[in-house]
């Protein structure tokens, strides 16, 4: 009889110490759930963060941008033969994969130009490529001048005057049909040549 009038008290105590615990759990889980939101938050900062300086580390000066369209105007004279592009988009293709948004026109930066001179021409019609200019900047870089690559990858900055001269003296030389074809057949030999001499290596 004993044990029955006292499980109603034992049942209100367990109830009460249960109500009583529920407000430290709730708290204690909104507090959990607080700090993994402060957690995500601080990931994602710091993730932005990276993904930032990586960008900073990744942005190409003007002069890196210059030499890289040379070195895709070579790979595409050693792909496709002789006959240069006649539009500077051609040669996205010939750009590393990871930097052909970054190198022509990229966002704030000084867009590259393709010398028309050397438009749809053979590339062997330049004479003298270290002193032909093949691609340069849109405008003046200050006080610096103008810059441009010539032939050869080698990057400077000209001032207006010489810019005018040098870019009008780099024109592809004329020359007959026979002239071409003959060229055009050395420049085969060559490339088989190459190729000879790699796959013996």
């Amino acid at each position: 009889m004993r044990g029955r009038r006292l499980w109603p008290l034992l049942a209100a105590l367990m109830m009460a110490v249960m109500l009583a615990g529920a407000p430290v759990m709730a708290a204690e889980q909104a507090g959990e759930g607080e700090g993994e939101k402060a957690e995500k938050k601080a990931e994602k900062d710091e993730g932005e963060k990276q993904q930032a300086e990586k960008g900073e580390e990744e942005k190409l000066t003007l002069e890196d941008r210059l030499v890289m369209m040379q070195e895709a105007l070579n790979k595409w004279v050693e792909e496709r033969g002789a006959l240069l592009p006649r539009q500077i988009r051609q040669l996205t293709s010939f750009l590393p994969e990871d930097k052909r948004g970054k190198v022509i026109e990229p966002k704030g930066e000084k867009e590259i130009v393709m010398n028309e001179g050397m438009a749809g021409c053979h590339d062997f019609t330049i004479e003298k490529p270290a002193e032909f200019i093949t691609f340069y900047a849109a405008s003046d870089s200050g006080e610096k001048g103008r810059a441009v690559v010539f032939g050869d990858k080698n990057v400077k900055y000209l001032k207006k005057e010489e810019f005018e001269k040098t870019l009008k003296a780099s024109k592809a030389r004329r020359l007959s049909r026979e002239q071409i074809s003959v060229l055009i057949q050395q420049a085969r030999d060559r490339r088989r040549q190459q190729r000879a001499r790699q796959n013996s290596e």
